[in-house]
């Protein structure tokens, strides 16, 4: 708990707002949920893990977060539907698409729907981190 503890300070300092940040993560994929909750837990942030794309949108309307990351499990893109009502209640959380299916058409509506980035679920974990880590320093700071 320590180490949490101090990772969290290292990279979410008091100066950022001194809050732990939330994320929202979105897939209705097992195992895409636990490769991508183990990557985001490195950030020290609170993860949210939610299986179901619908329930995601509710969640959205209830509760805020400082990220939000929505699993695309094949080119039919069920996740736009998370974005479309991140949209509809004119959310300011950033919104990051990791695909498991890469596909041109889907990255073109997900940007067009609001997301601030889109990720093949085989970019490097450092990498991905590092942009992740980003955004919620931007959150934090704004």
């Amino acid at each position: 708990m320590k180490a949490q503890k101090i990772l969290e300070e290292e990279r979410f300092p008091a100066g950022l707002g001194g809050v732990t940040p939330r994320i929202l993560l979105v897939s209705e994929d097992p195992d895409d949920m636990a490769r991508i909750h183990l990557l985001l837990a490195d950030l020290g942030a609170t993860i949210v893990p939610c299986g179901s794309y619908q329930e995601a949108s509710d969640i959205l309307s209830r509760q805020s977060f400082d990220l939000a990351v929505v699993g695309q499990g094949s080119v039919a893109f069920e996740g736009d539907g998370v974005l479309e009502r991140a949209r509809d209640l004119h959310l300011r959380t950033p919104i990051v698409v990791v695909s498991r299916a890469a596909d041109m058409g889907s990255y073109i509506r997900a940007m067009e729907l609001g997301a601030v980035d889109y990720f093949e679920a085989g970019t490097m974990p450092r990498l991905m981190l590092g942009v992740l880590e980003a955004y919620l320093g931007l959150r934090q700071a704004a």
